[in-house]
């Protein structure tokens, strides 16, 4: 199915009630001014898109409320805003596999969701945002990003594995934006293995701030 041209392709739960589990496969996304694919209210759950391609939209896939739990496969070029935004966090998880982006900013998991990357190519013309992590879980695994980078904020906690990031600012860290303990209910905590960020190359690594105001690095050192 295509859907060309307007604010929103598809709203899910305009009228504040439902509108859970829907599958969208290898549907057509184009110049969308609000978004693509928009959830409007909590009960909004368990959308699935596989496969097909946003192009042109201000936010491709956009979770305002309720979950798009499952996004696998899925081409975005040019998002004014974004490809993926969540704006909510309510107990819900989300998977991005197999996709492929051709925006300046892939995610804004600004709803601290609990968030699974895997095997995702980010390739925008110009410096952007691959992840901004907001608080919340994140896992990155075995994907690469030419001119994004990653953002933690508040009490993100997030592992970075088997990636490749070709910007040498590929981390963009502010200690004065950190939630660290006790001051704070939950911490920041970053791990980093085998993950290539411009020329270096990190084996394995844990950031951390102790206080609010600096970046505490642990190696970790093989027996």
């Amino acid at each position: 199915m295509h859907f060309d041209g307007g604010a929103i392709g598809v709203e899910i739960g305009h009228s504040g009630f439902m509108g859970s589990e829907n599958l969208f496969l290898d549907c057509h996304w184009l110049s969308l001014t609000i978004g693509g694919l928009l959830t409007s209210n909590p009960n909004a759950l368990q959308q699935t898109v596989i496969g097909g391609n946003f192009q042109g939209c201000n936010r491709a896939i956009f979770a305002g409320a309720g979950s798009v739990p499952t996004i696998h496969g899925v081409g975005f070029q040019t998002s004014a805003d974004c490809d993926i935004y969540t704006g909510t966090l309510s107990n819900n998880a989300m998977s991005v596999q197999g996709c492929r982006s051709k925006s300046v900013n892939f995610i804004n998991n600004a709803g601290g969701q609990s968030l699974h990357v895997a095997g995702c190519s980010h390739v925008g013309s110009s410096n952007g945002c691959f992840l901004a992590q907001p608080g919340g879980f994140a896992v990155v695994l075995a994907c690469i990003s030419n001119l994004g980078n990653v953002v933690p904020t508040l009490w993100a906690t997030m592992r970075i594995e088997n990636s490749w990031f070709k910007r040498d600012d590929w981390l963009l860290l502010d200690a004065t934006h950190l939630w660290w303990k006790p001051n704070n209910s939950s911490a920041f905590c970053l791990e980093l293995e085998n993950v290539t960020g411009g020329s270096i190359e990190t084996r394995r690594q844990r950031l951390m701030t102790p206080d609010g105001e600096t970046i505490t690095t642990l190696n970790y050192q093989l027996a």
